[in-house]
């Protein structure tokens, strides 16, 4: 069930999350999301296992495309306005756009540990 949900390719996979990346650059032109890398990875546990004869888990995906943003608010961009930077990495893997890809967040500038934190546990909760 889960082949029928698979992207098939690390490349169909990065074309697919660049052109959501585009819209992103096309609806924030420039302002509030800087896209700092885009890099495609293949799962080196599954590649391991493909090569030893082993049966790789249905659902474990076999390549993900990494990507990183720094967000930063709105300051019609005057960068000395900016009190607030977040630093965001998502992992896609192959199940893409039928699970949503992992975040990761750090803290860059403007939140105590306490504010941040808080964040964090709102988006877990979603």
């Amino acid at each position: 069930m889960a082949e029928n949900y698979k992207i098939s390719s690390p490349q169909e996979l990065l074309e697919k999350v660049n052109e959501e990346l585009e819209t992103l650059e096309a609806i924030f032109d420039g302002e509030g999301i800087v896209i700092s890398k885009v890099e495609s990875l293949v799962n080196e546990v599954d590649a391991v296992t493909q090569s030893s004869g082993k049966a790789v888990e249905e659902d474990e995906s076999a390549f993900f495309v990494q990507c990183e943003l720094d967000l930063k608010p709105n300051t019609g961009f005057n960068d000395a306005k900016v009190g607030l930077r977040v630093h965001c990495r998502m992992v896609f893997s192959q199940f893409y756009p039928f699970r949503a890809p992992k975040l990761s967040f750090t803290l860059s500038k403007g939140l105590d540990k306490e504010q941040f934190d808080e964040i964090l546990d709102k988006i877990d909760a979603e």
